[in-house]
């Protein structure tokens, strides 16, 4: 069986396709034109984190915790926002600050204690917090909040139960 020509149309189809044809560039005349790159689209914005540091109170918790000096304790502020535990499937949760104590006894011991600083709570950081308390339970972790008035002492610290 022969494919199909152009003969094998009736005379008034052939007139149609050849105008048609005509009308269409032979691929190898095809000039290209250089169009300027089309900008890509935004992502959508999602609710994260802002990467860019610490907002005023958890500066200010930062500054508290490292002036802090307890006689005998040896202790170890880790970079804020270093950690990050893994809670669930793909559900993730880094406290604000991470501390290690260190104890010196004949078998050496340190204990981490997690702060999570908030001017308030929303729902889903509650829950978050909490799970992690239970998923972590070596871990002790701290609400911490700022008391009307600020100054030196003008931290509520209250541990997370699980």
């Amino acid at each position: 069986m022969n494919k199909p020509t152009l003969s094998d149309l009736p005379p008034r189809y052939q007139a149609q396709a050849r105008a048609q044809l005509a009308a269409v560039p032979h691929p190898r005349t095809v000039q290209l034109q250089h169009a300027a790159p089309v900008p890509a689209k935004k992502a959508p914005s999602r609710i994260r984190q802002n990467s860019a540091g610490l907002n005023k109170t958890e500066q200010a918790f930062l500054d508290y915790l490292k002036s802090r000096e307890e006689p005998g304790v040896l202790r170890t502020v880790l970079p804020p926002q270093s950690v990050t535990l893994r809670i669930a499937n793909g559900c993730r949760y880094t406290p604000d600050f991470v501390v290690a104590y260190h104890h010196s006894t004949d078998t050496p011991s340190v204990d981490l204690v997690a702060y999570e600083v908030k001017g308030f709570m929303r729902d889903d950081a509650a829950v978050k917090i909490k799970v992690a308390a239970t998923a972590f339970p070596w871990i002790t972790f701290h609400l911490v909040t700022r008391l009307p008035g600020g100054g030196a002492a003008g931290w509520s610290i209250s541990e997370v139960q699980s």
